[in-house]
């Protein structure tokens, strides 16, 4: 079973991305019209859903997401 994607502005534009986490350590972002911006992988699992959440204080939200290893990855999105 999948993860539920979260939806936010990710890349600062003003418009909401999806960002979908798969159990194969792989993050996706997709925009609204369907059209794969960025994808961000590792080689394990994928414990839980992405989270949303400025972290470090420069107005976009990063992606968050805690592998089954234990590790915690924010992922800056790059455009």
């Amino acid at each position: 079973m999948m993860p539920p994607p979260v939806v936010g502005d990710v890349d600062g534009d003003g418009a909401s991305e999806i960002v979908a986490a798969g159990n194969d350590g792989t993050v996706s972002v997709v925009s609204v019209d369907g059209e794969l911006r960025a994808t961000y992988s590792r080689d394990v699992p994928i414990f839980t859903h992405a989270t949303l959440a400025d972290t470090d204080g420069d107005g976009d939200d990063e992606m968050l997401v805690v592998y089954a290893d234990g590790r915690v990855v924010s992922l800056d999105y790059a455009s």
